[in-house]
Protein backbone atom coordinates (compact mmCIF):
# COMPACT_ATOMS: atom_id res chain seq x y z
CA UNK A 1 0.00 0.00 0.00
CA UNK A 2 0.90 3.37 -1.16
CA UNK A 3 0.42 6.79 1.00
CA UNK A 4 1.43 9.96 -1.00
CA UNK A 5 1.09 12.99 0.62
CA UNK A 6 2.02 16.81 1.14
CA UNK A 7 1.71 18.91 4.02
CA UNK A 8 3.61 22.62 4.77
CA UNK A 9 5.14 23.44 8.27
CA UNK A 10 6.92 26.21 10.02
CA UNK A 11 10.00 25.52 12.00
CA UNK A 12 13.29 27.31 13.11
CA UNK A 13 14.96 26.57 9.72
CA UNK A 14 11.78 28.46 8.25
CA UNK A 15 8.61 27.67 6.10
CA UNK A 16 9.34 23.86 4.29
CA UNK A 17 6.81 22.27 2.00
CA UNK A 18 7.63 18.16 2.66
CA UNK A 19 6.86 16.04 0.01
CA UNK A 20 7.09 11.64 0.62
CA UNK A 21 5.89 8.98 0.39
CA UNK A 22 5.21 6.42 2.85
CA UNK A 23 5.19 2.44 2.82
CA UNK A 24 3.04 0.24 4.70
CA UNK A 25 2.74 -3.84 4.77
CA UNK A 26 5.37 -5.56 2.34
CA UNK A 27 3.62 -9.58 1.93
CA UNK A 28 6.59 -11.58 0.61
CA UNK A 29 6.20 -14.69 -1.35
CA UNK A 30 5.85 -17.06 1.62
CA UNK A 31 2.61 -18.53 3.18
CA UNK A 32 0.78 -16.10 5.26
CA UNK A 33 1.71 -17.11 8.53
CA UNK A 34 4.96 -16.22 7.42
CA UNK A 35 4.98 -12.75 5.99
CA UNK A 36 6.74 -10.10 7.42
CA UNK A 37 5.64 -6.62 7.76
CA UNK A 38 7.97 -3.61 6.68
CA UNK A 39 8.66 -1.12 9.34
CA UNK A 40 7.18 1.92 8.19
CA UNK A 41 9.67 4.94 6.88
CA UNK A 42 9.21 8.21 5.59
CA UNK A 43 10.88 9.76 2.54
CA UNK A 44 11.34 13.17 2.64
CA UNK A 45 11.73 15.88 -0.17
CA UNK A 46 12.10 19.50 1.38
CA UNK A 47 12.05 22.46 -0.18
CA UNK A 48 12.64 25.77 1.78
CA UNK A 49 9.99 28.64 1.00
CA UNK A 50 12.35 31.66 3.14
CA UNK A 51 14.45 32.14 5.85
CA UNK A 52 13.40 32.45 9.80
CA UNK A 53 11.40 33.90 11.55
CA UNK A 54 8.61 32.82 9.55
CA UNK A 55 4.80 32.54 11.04
CA UNK A 56 1.94 30.85 9.57
CA UNK A 57 1.71 28.63 6.42
CA UNK A 58 -0.96 26.98 4.57
CA UNK A 59 -1.24 24.37 1.72
CA UNK A 60 -4.09 23.48 -0.32
CA UNK A 61 -4.79 20.53 -2.68
CA UNK A 62 -2.48 21.67 -5.75
CA UNK A 63 0.85 21.70 -3.18
CA UNK A 64 0.75 25.55 -3.47
CA UNK A 65 1.42 27.53 -0.25
CA UNK A 66 0.73 30.88 1.27
CA UNK A 67 2.90 31.81 4.11
CA UNK A 68 3.90 34.96 6.36
CA UNK A 69 7.77 35.69 6.27
CA UNK A 70 10.04 38.44 7.98
CA UNK A 71 11.13 40.96 5.12
CA UNK A 72 14.35 43.48 5.23
CA UNK A 73 11.97 45.67 6.90
CA UNK A 74 11.39 43.39 10.27
CA UNK A 75 8.07 43.48 9.04
CA UNK A 76 5.60 40.05 8.00
CA UNK A 77 4.79 39.64 4.58
CA UNK A 78 3.35 37.37 3.09
CA UNK A 79 4.22 35.00 0.23
CA UNK A 80 3.54 32.23 -2.76
CA UNK A 81 4.92 29.38 -3.50
CA UNK A 82 3.42 28.05 -6.81
CA UNK A 83 5.19 24.97 -6.54
CA UNK A 84 7.98 26.23 -8.27
CA UNK A 85 9.11 29.71 -7.08
CA UNK A 86 7.72 31.82 -4.61
CA UNK A 87 6.58 35.54 -5.36
CA UNK A 88 5.04 38.03 -2.83
CA UNK A 89 1.51 38.21 -2.28
CA UNK A 90 0.11 41.73 -1.45
CA UNK A 91 -0.14 44.79 -2.93
CA UNK A 92 2.87 46.81 -4.28
CA UNK A 93 4.39 49.24 -1.22
CA UNK A 94 2.92 47.64 1.59
CA UNK A 95 4.57 48.13 4.61
CA UNK A 96 3.45 44.46 6.09
CA UNK A 97 1.00 42.35 5.46
CA UNK A 98 -0.70 39.01 7.14
CA UNK A 99 -2.41 35.63 5.70
CA UNK A 100 -5.51 34.69 6.49
CA UNK A 101 -5.93 31.14 3.86
CA UNK A 102 -5.33 29.95 0.58
CA UNK A 103 -7.93 28.03 -1.59
CA UNK A 104 -7.30 25.22 -3.98
CA UNK A 105 -7.76 27.46 -6.55
CA UNK A 106 -4.83 29.35 -5.06
CA UNK A 107 -6.62 32.40 -4.21
CA UNK A 108 -5.30 33.90 -1.23
CA UNK A 109 -7.16 36.10 1.42
CA UNK A 110 -5.02 38.28 3.62
CA UNK A 111 -4.74 41.85 5.11
CA UNK A 112 -1.79 44.65 4.79
CA UNK A 113 -1.33 47.98 6.07
CA UNK A 114 -0.37 50.37 2.99
CA UNK A 115 1.80 53.83 2.70
CA UNK A 116 -0.95 56.13 2.31
CA UNK A 117 -3.18 54.63 5.87
CA UNK A 118 -2.48 53.26 9.07
CA UNK A 119 -4.94 50.42 9.12
CA UNK A 120 -4.96 46.84 8.10
CA UNK A 121 -7.32 46.87 4.55
CA UNK A 122 -8.64 43.22 3.38
CA UNK A 123 -7.24 42.36 -0.19
CA UNK A 124 -7.73 39.15 -2.04
CA UNK A 125 -4.56 37.98 -4.11
CA UNK A 126 -4.47 35.67 -7.52
CA UNK A 127 -1.41 34.77 -9.05
CA UNK A 128 -3.27 35.72 -12.64
CA UNK A 129 -4.78 39.06 -11.28
CA UNK A 130 -2.55 39.96 -8.33
CA UNK A 131 -3.78 41.68 -5.27
CA UNK A 132 -7.19 43.37 -5.16
CA UNK A 133 -8.65 45.41 -2.48
CA UNK A 134 -11.59 44.40 -0.88
CA UNK A 135 -14.38 47.13 0.11
CA UNK A 136 -13.88 47.81 3.56
CA UNK A 137 -16.41 48.51 5.94
CA UNK A 138 -14.67 50.62 7.81
CA UNK A 139 -12.05 52.17 6.80
CA UNK A 140 -11.01 53.79 9.88
CA UNK A 141 -10.94 50.41 11.78
CA UNK A 142 -8.72 47.82 10.82
CA UNK A 143 -10.38 45.20 8.45
CA UNK A 144 -8.83 41.42 8.56
CA UNK A 145 -9.49 38.69 6.62
CA UNK A 146 -10.29 35.60 8.36
CA UNK A 147 -10.70 32.51 5.40
CA UNK A 148 -11.77 31.69 1.66
CA UNK A 149 -13.61 28.92 0.48
CA UNK A 150 -13.32 27.47 -3.00
CA UNK A 151 -15.86 29.66 -4.48
CA UNK A 152 -13.51 32.63 -3.51
CA UNK A 153 -16.02 33.75 -0.91
CA UNK A 154 -13.94 35.48 1.96
CA UNK A 155 -14.95 36.42 5.72
CA UNK A 156 -13.47 39.01 7.95
CA UNK A 157 -14.26 41.36 10.29
CA UNK A 158 -13.50 45.29 11.50
CA UNK A 159 -11.59 45.33 14.82
CA UNK A 160 -12.07 48.36 16.40
CA UNK A 161 -16.26 48.44 15.87
CA UNK A 162 -16.35 44.03 15.74
CA UNK A 163 -18.73 44.01 12.94
CA UNK A 164 -18.52 40.51 10.81
CA UNK A 165 -17.86 40.90 6.93
CA UNK A 166 -18.09 38.95 4.03
CA UNK A 167 -17.19 39.42 0.29
CA UNK A 168 -18.34 37.43 -2.21
CA UNK A 169 -16.30 35.89 -5.53
CA UNK A 170 -16.69 39.28 -7.14
CA UNK A 171 -15.30 41.14 -4.15
CA UNK A 172 -18.36 42.66 -3.33
CA UNK A 173 -18.96 43.22 0.30
CA UNK A 174 -22.25 41.63 1.36
CA UNK A 175 -23.58 42.67 4.59
CA UNK A 176 -24.20 39.92 7.58
CA UNK A 177 -27.03 40.86 9.56
CA UNK A 178 -27.02 41.83 13.12
CA UNK A 179 -30.32 41.28 14.57
CA UNK A 180 -31.22 43.94 17.63
CA UNK A 181 -29.63 43.80 20.58
CA UNK A 182 -26.82 42.02 19.18
CA UNK A 183 -23.36 44.01 18.90
CA UNK A 184 -19.41 42.98 18.14
CA UNK A 185 -19.84 40.00 15.83
CA UNK A 186 -16.65 38.02 14.35
CA UNK A 187 -16.66 35.99 11.33
CA UNK A 188 -13.97 33.25 11.66
CA UNK A 189 -14.74 30.72 9.14
CA UNK A 190 -16.64 29.73 5.96
CA UNK A 191 -17.90 26.51 4.30
CA UNK A 192 -18.35 25.75 0.39
CA UNK A 193 -22.24 26.33 1.15
CA UNK A 194 -21.52 30.22 1.79
CA UNK A 195 -21.99 29.74 5.41
CA UNK A 196 -20.20 31.41 8.12
CA UNK A 197 -19.02 30.86 11.72
CA UNK A 198 -17.75 33.49 14.29
CA UNK A 199 -18.99 35.04 17.59
CA UNK A 200 -21.68 37.62 18.54
CA UNK A 201 -22.24 39.42 22.26
CA UNK A 202 -25.65 38.08 22.47
CA UNK A 203 -28.71 40.29 24.30
CA UNK A 204 -27.60 38.61 27.31
CA UNK A 205 -24.27 40.42 27.30
CA UNK A 206 -22.83 37.03 26.69
CA UNK A 207 -20.78 35.88 23.80
CA UNK A 208 -22.14 33.31 21.51
CA UNK A 209 -21.29 31.20 18.32
CA UNK A 210 -23.24 31.90 15.65
CA UNK A 211 -23.87 31.07 11.96
CA UNK A 212 -24.65 33.09 9.09
CA UNK A 213 -26.60 31.20 6.27
CA UNK A 214 -26.09 32.22 2.29
CA UNK A 215 -29.02 35.37 3.04
CA UNK A 216 -26.40 36.57 5.61
CA UNK A 217 -29.23 35.46 8.17
CA UNK A 218 -28.08 35.50 12.25
CA UNK A 219 -28.43 32.06 13.40
CA UNK A 220 -27.64 31.70 17.32
CA UNK A 221 -26.60 28.89 18.31
CA UNK A 222 -25.95 29.47 22.10
CA UNK A 223 -23.23 28.93 24.55
CA UNK A 224 -23.86 25.20 25.15
CA UNK A 225 -24.91 25.59 28.40
CA UNK A 226 -21.59 27.51 29.08
CA UNK A 227 -21.34 31.61 29.84
CA UNK A 228 -19.72 32.27 26.51
CA UNK A 229 -18.68 30.20 23.35
CA UNK A 230 -17.01 30.76 20.01
CA UNK A 231 -17.82 28.91 16.84
CA UNK A 232 -14.68 28.77 14.97
CA UNK A 233 -14.77 26.48 12.04
CA UNK A 234 -17.36 25.08 9.95
CA UNK A 235 -17.04 21.74 7.62
CA UNK A 236 -19.28 21.23 4.51
CA UNK A 237 -21.55 18.99 6.29
CA UNK A 238 -22.25 22.18 8.71
CA UNK A 239 -21.21 20.78 11.31
CA UNK A 240 -19.25 23.39 13.96
CA UNK A 241 -16.34 23.43 16.31
CA UNK A 242 -16.63 25.72 18.92
CA UNK A 243 -15.07 26.70 22.45
CA UNK A 244 -17.23 26.94 25.17
CA UNK A 245 -15.93 29.01 28.57
CA UNK A 246 -17.73 29.11 31.78
CA UNK A 247 -16.84 31.03 34.84
CA UNK A 248 -17.15 30.79 38.33
CA UNK A 249 -18.42 33.22 41.26
CA UNK A 250 -14.89 34.62 41.79
CA UNK A 251 -14.75 35.29 37.84
CA UNK A 252 -12.48 32.82 36.70
CA UNK A 253 -12.67 31.27 33.69
CA UNK A 254 -12.92 27.57 32.59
Amino acid sequence: MEIRWMRAATQAAGTLLAAGTLWGVAAEAAPPAQAKVQAPRDVYGIVNLAPPPVYRAFINARSQVAFEYTGPDNSPHVGFFDGQRVVNAEPAGALGSLVANLNDRGEVAAHAVLPDVTTFMPYRWTQAGGPTLLPDPHPNADTFTSDINNRGQIVGFSQQVDLAARWDGANRLVPLQMPAGYAQAIAYDINESNIAAGVAVAPDGNNHSVLWDAAGRLVDLGTFGASSSFALQINDRNEVGATAVTADAAGNQY
